[in-house]
């Protein structure tokens, strides 16, 4: 969920915003490779700080889904390098 409040013309407005079950954000998959590739195309590499509780858990998914994003680039840089062949 997010809040905000807003004053305009001397009235304040309330947002409320609710994202949903957030367990179940932390089972998609999906959301958390497209997530980390967002942010790795900025050049920012997830990382887990250390954090408890859901927020901890968020952190590791989206680490998790940027270590594997990262290893499936590096195996297809090594298919495509040249090989040594043998005389």
């Amino acid at each position: 969920m997010r809040f905000s409040a807003q004053a305009i013309q001397e009235k304040f407005n309330l947002r409320i915003q609710d994202f949903g079950d957030a367990k179940r954000l932390l089972d998609n998959r999906e959301y958390f490779q497209r997530k980390a590739r967002d942010l790795m195309r900025r050049g920012i590499i997830p990382v887990e700080n250390g954090f408890g509780g859901w927020l901890g858990e968020y952190e590791a998914a989206l680490r998790q889904a940027a270590s594997a994003i990262q290893n499936k680039t590096s195996e297809e840089r090594e298919n495509h390098l040249p090989r040594e062949r043998g005389r």
